[in-house]
């Protein structure tokens, strides 16, 4: 299954015991959130300190505040020697598919946004165009990275209109004569 547009649609689902039936059952549904969790080796605690880096680099980042976090830190910080480690393991499976995904991280996502916003307000006109499967992301001739919707429908400028066409993809803005 190619990964969910945005990272935070995606379910992960160890693809263990009873989690590769509830896999299959969700896929025979059509339910195309549901990701096998990365296949990690070693035990829950190497496991963590494979990821450990990117929390202590500052790849990863924390509310201030929130109902649930002082109960999620808990359990994270007492890891192993705690009572619970649901939690703990869900962590590691999402930052190690995060890596094999390559997710941009969301400060870029943000600025991103940004500059494409300032180009909808310089009133640059858009198109809306129909990308074929089974790519996931689009690179445009801009250098503009497009992550492609479950609906595949995505919007690109005049400029990048030529290139995206000739790829297969088709226009779905034109207006009814």
């Amino acid at each position: 299954m190619r990964p969910a547009t945005d990272p935070s649609s995606t379910v992960l689902i160890e693809d263990k015991a009873s989690g590769t039936s509830l896999l299959q059952e969700l896929r025979a549904e059509y339910f195309s959130r549901a990701e096998a969790a990365p296949s990690l080796d070693g035990d829950k605690v190497m496991r963590l300190r494979g990821q450990t880096a990117k929390i202590e680099n500052g790849l990863v980042l924390f509310p201030k505040e929130a109902r649930w976090l002082d109960n999620y830190l808990a359990e994270l910080l007492a890891f192993p020697n705690s009572k619970h480690d649901d939690q703990v393991d869900s962590t590691v499976f999402a930052l190690a598919w995060v890596t094999q995904h390559g997710v941009e991280p969301g400060i870029l996502t943000y600025y991103r946004r940004l500059v494409e916003d300032q180009g909808r307000s310089a009133g640059e006109k858009k198109h809306r165009v129909w990308v074929p499967p089974p790519a996931s992301n689009y690179q445009s001739i801009t250098g503009r990275m497009i992550n492609i919707p479950d609906d595949r429908i995505i919007e690109v400028t005049q400029e990048e209109l030529k290139p995206i066409l000739q790829i297969g993809a088709r226009r779905i803005d034109i207006e009814p004569s």
